[in-house]
């Protein structure tokens, strides 16, 4: 850190903090991630560090400083962030790994982590999140115990789940593991010489011994093997005990998620497509009047819309996608952690399929105004493998629902148009009926079908949150995100109130005076303030530095910051300068502002000038 003669400002420490500190760490921990612990105290390293330039007598909190500027932190780098982040998608990386030597090792450490250490319950999904593994570094890679650390303390209930788990419903699973299932929802399970003994007569699947009839478990009557012989005598007392035990034996013990998991891809694919196709079929929805000039080619229009259009990748939102043509269906895609691109790319899902229900051999235009959805598709068709490039895009899954439907289809074409152009050509107008029905669909979203989730087009592992649903968006944003929402949380309540916002106006504050300022001793200030570590008499009262927390300058009332920074009259004349300054800064952007503005709003805004202290 170089030398000033000054104070160093909290602005030129955090860019140093950045280019030096944060750019050398992200590349070490991208190769090994550290434990959580040991990211933390890096934490309150930087965080001493801080404090040790700003002089400051009280030390201020470390996950104050790295919460974002828009949560009303500081934006300092966080290596328990990058470290968690950075671990996290390194185990989903693994696990949906390209090369599938690579992807095999890891899912035989899952199951060895999951059977042999967990109960044969999973340690990434579920009830398995709330426990901890670090004292199995010797057996588990270091950077999975982080990641599951790191997912089970996120507090939105983030999973790493199995979007394929039809082997449940197909009867592969060994017996032993179907046991220690029981055994973990207070079955009395037999020991293991039971097991073994079936074992030795072929019985080793749960497949082997019956199956599924509706939502339990059906044993067959009679082993698959003799039982005549006075050999087979073990083994047949070993099958009658493991009839008892699995005897109507519930389905949801053995599968996490919705029961809709345990059914092969193919046939969740066909059922989504049928039903959209259904409801096409039966929509009341009058059906577009603008025809294509061409007599053998039918035309379609797509849209998606989000409301409100702002909102962040955690806030609410409503998400719709409509399509017309010949027939005219609206619907609402569901989940926090989605985006418009989900509407869009679904409605032109919603727009092929339709199109080949009406007819599977003609010709069809689809018209859309999402420009990355044409391109992607004209490149598939240029490309010889676009899955690559599908690996790790958000909404991963619809696009690759939308291209299969496509490639069964080759007289579809999908094109771009543009939106909200007001003109008379055909493409125009039916662009403007798409935009109409999404748009003005939001009033009565909760009466729309909720389009169905493409799980059989999902990563093997995909992340699932009870919060926030399927998530495929970059999964680093997503816990940066949500860890600053949870530590912004915890600060909002208790803490004496200090960062409780929800009194105030919800707009973030500008970045420059945190990040950019020469003189910014106000936003170190503020860091103590917010921290509760300004030097007043309530502070140092209550670390046994004063006998009494009642004002040094001879008022009747607690030193606290609200009495220090508005009520004392000793800082009378400096309140007085700064709201001078304040009305004089207002007035000026009054004068100067845009004409065309609201004028009735002017006073409002001088009189909150005016108020700024009291």
């Amino acid at each position: 850190m170089p030398k000033f003669a000054l104070r160093t400002p909290i602005t030129l420490i955090r860019k140093i903090l950045v280019q030096n500190v944060l750019s050398r760490a992200r590349a070490l921990l991208a190769l090994q991630p550290i434990s959580q612990a040991d990211a933390e105290r890096l934490d309150s390293l930087i965080a001493l560090k801080t404090h040790e330039l700003l002089g400051f007598p009280y030390r201020p909190s470390s996950k104050l400083l790295t919460l974002p500027i828009t949560a009303h932190g500081f934006e300092f780098p966080s290596i328990a962030n990058v470290n968690a982040s950075l671990a996290v998608e390194g185990l989903v990386r693994d696990l949906n790994h390209h090369v599938p030597a690579y992807r095999k090792m890891a899912r035989i450490t899952l199951a060895d982590w999951q059977c042999s250490i967990n109960g044969c319950a999973s340690p990434l999904d579920g009830a398995g999140l709330s426990r901890g593994f670090s004292r199995y570094r010797g057996r588990l890679p270091m950077a999975w115990i982080s990641a599951q650390q790191a997912m089970g303390s996120s507090g939105v209930k983030l999973g790493l789940r199995s979007t394929d788990q039809s082997h449940v419903l197909r009867g592969d699973m060994s017996l032993t593991h179907v046991s220690a299932v029981c055994r973990a929802h207070g079955k009395d399970v037999p020991h293991g010489r039971v097991w073994l003994s079936l074992r030795k007569k072929g019985v080793s699947l749960l497949r082997h011994a019956g199956e599924w009839n509706a939502r339990t478990f059906s044993p067959r009557t009679d082993p698959p093997f003799p039982t005549h012989r006075a050999t087979d005598l073990g083994a047949s007392v070993a099958w009658q005990r493991m009839v008892d035990v699995f005897e109507n034996v519930p389905l949801s013990w053995f599968y996490i998620g919705s029961e809709d998991l345990v059914r092969p891809r193919e046939e969740r694919r066909v059922a989504a497509e049928s039903w959209i196709r259904w409801l096409a079929a039966t929509s009341q929805m009058s059906a577009s009047k603008v025809k294509s000039q061409e007599s053998d080619v039918t035309m379609w229009a797509s849209d998606g819309s989000a409301s409100p259009a702002s909102a962040g990748l955690l806030d609410p939102k409503t998400l719709i996608a409509a399509v017309t043509g010949p027939r005219t269906l609206v619907m609402r895609v569901a989940g926090t952690a989605k985006s418009i691109l989900h509407a869009e790319v679904f409605a032109q899902i919603m727009d092929s399929l339709i199109a080949t229900d009406i007819d599977n051999m003609g010709r069809h235009r689809l018209l859309t105004d999402h420009m990355n959805s044409v391109r992607l598709v004209d490149d598939s068709q240029t490309v010889v493998d676009i899955q690559p490039r599908l690996r790790n895009l958000p909404g991963r899954s619809y696009y690759r629902w939308l291209l299969s439907i496509l490639q069964r289809n080759r007289h579809m074409h999908l094109e771009y148009t543009k939106a909200h152009t007001g003109g008379d050509s055909i493409e125009s107008r039916l662009n403007d009926e798409a935009d109409h029905y999404a748009s003005g669909s939001h009033a009565v979203s909760t009466r729309l079908p909720i389009a169905p989730e493409p799980t059989f087009f999902m990563n093997d592992y995909t992340f699932f949150s009870d919060d926030h649903g399927w998530i495929e968006s970059d999964i680093k944003t997503y816990l940066t995100s949500v860890f600053a929402r949870r530590t912004s949380r915890e600060f909002g309540y208790g803490h004496k109130h200090r960062m409780a916002t929800w009194l105030y106006d919800k707009r973030p504050p500008p970045s420059f005076p945190y990040t950019h300022a020469v003189s910014a001793y106000s936003a170190a200030v503020q860091l103590y303030a917010r921290s509760g570590q300004l030097p007043n008499a309530e502070t140092m009262h209550s670390c046994s530095y004063l006998a009494s927390n009642l004002c040094r300058f001879g008022c009747i009332a607690i030193e606290d910051m609200h009495h220090t920074f508005v009520c004392c009259p000793q800082f009378s004349t400096y309140r007085a300068d700064a709201l001078k300054d304040v009305e004089r800064v207002t007035e000026n952007a009054i004068k100067t502002g845009d004409k065309d503005s609201k004028v009735s709003n002017f006073p409002l805004l001088k009189h909150a000038a005016e108020s700024l202290f009291l």
